[in-house]
């Protein structure tokens, strides 16, 4: 008897290691019609979430539930065209190199995938909202955040290897610090935005920069530590205090 539960056990855990994760591996709960994952306590590093579980969706991936997988670092994940939300914490520090954010998703909380070593992310078309150094500490090289997206937290992109962003035109504040300590030569601002928050694009190697006429705040230090030498600005634009300091001989038009 013994023996057979043995050979199932280890039959268990090779069918896990071949095919992927049992859905026994999600702890989770049932509320507002789909299922919130709590914590993943499986033992694979290349996590496949399942869009579904007993018949139900999987709506949202709670704070923390994947952070550092528990002593595990996640390798690589695939997140449902079914997930919604993406709560605080739930993926920083593991070992993700690319993600792909589905459509389905609206939210992207604090510190979702802080500290990873991501060179590649695809944003759905549905995201509104990225939270505050949700991307923090990685190794991505561009972006292109959708016309979806109405909310970047402060730090969302800090420290990667930005060399260039596309901003689309639902934005209207770029947050605080959101694209410093990068290698950006090149941006695009989107028409919607308004305002551009201090130290937003702080110390990168940006050489000329056009402010879209919509924006009316450029906060302190936002464009500071460049290579800036043409910058086209509204008259009407508030500048802050050092926005563009530390540039190279710079030029407002």
């Amino acid at each position: 008897m013994k023996k057979r539960v043995l050979f199932a056990a280890l039959m268990a855990c090779f069918l896990s290691s071949v095919f992927g994760q049992d859905a026994n591996d999600f702890i989770y709960k049932i509320e507002n019609g789909g299922i919130t994952i709590t914590r993943y306590s499986g033992t694979i590093t290349d996590v496949k979430i399942p869009e579904k579980i007993n018949g139900v969706p999987v709506f949202v991936i709670e704070e923390k539930a994947f952070y550092t997988s528990y002593g595990k670092k996640l390798t690589s994940v695939v997140i449902p065209d079914s997930v919604k939300t993406i709560g605080e914490g739930a993926f920083a520090y593991n070992r993700l190199t690319n993600v792909v954010i589905p459509d389905s998703v609206k939210t992207i909380g604090d510190y979702a995938f802080y500290g990873n070593p991501l060179t590649e992310l695809k944003m759905g078309n549905s995201v509104e909202i990225i939270g505050k150094r949700a991307f923090y500490r990685n190794h991505l090289t561009s972006i292109t955040i959708p016309d979806s997206v109405k909310f970047i937290g402060e730090g969302a992109f800090k420290e990667n290897q930005l060399a260039s962003v596309v901003i689309g035109n639902s934005l209207k504040t770029i947050g605080k610090g959101s694209f410093a300590i990068n290698q950006l030569a090149n941006v695009v601002i989107g028409a919607s935005v308004e305002t551009i928050e201090e130290y937003a694009f702080c110390n990168n190697n940006l050489t000329n920069i056009i402010i879209p006429d919509s924006v009316g705040t450029i906060g302190p230090y936002a464009f500071a530590i460049n290579q800036l030498k043409n910058v086209t600005v509204t008259g009407s634009t508030k500048i802050g205090t050092g926005a563009f300091d530390a540039n190279v001989g710079i030029t407002l038009r």
